[in-house]
């Protein structure tokens, strides 16, 4: 049974792999065995080597930086385009119904009695 998508192994022994997470986290497993993947290549990595790797590549560049900014405001930008949409929506529906109150035939209009000034 493969719950992941078949690939080779990334430590380069030749032996076709795929990764599943049946015993609670991520492990490889053998295509033809169905055992656990155990590498002969594998080296452990030490905290030393994420200190050292760390130092040397340091945090996230300024043009990741840039990107991630760049996509946080594409994102703002479309959730602002669905507010616009709602607010064009609300608004014409309010325009509807002012117009709709706004102009009543003749006939349903109130009259005023203006009083004759020629009888002072």
């Amino acid at each position: 049974m493969t719950d992941g998508k078949v690939q080779e192994c990334r430590n380069g022994c030749g032996r076709k792999i795929f990764v599943s997470d049946r015993s609670g986290r991520w492990l490889p497993y053998d295509i033809g065995t169905d055992n656990k993947h155990d590498c002969p290549n594998f080296q452990q990595k030490s905290t030393t080597d994420f200190n050292r790797n760390k130092k040397m590549y340091g945090g996230p560049t300024e043009q990741n930086q840039v990107q991630t900014d760049v996509a946080n405001l594409v994102g703002d930008v479309a959730v602002m385009k669905e507010q616009i949409k709602e607010l064009q929506y609300t608004l014409n529906g309010l325009g509807k119904t002012i117009a709709e109150q706004s102009f009543k035939p003749a006939s349903e209009l109130e009259t005023e009695e203006v009083p004759d000034e020629s009888t002072n």
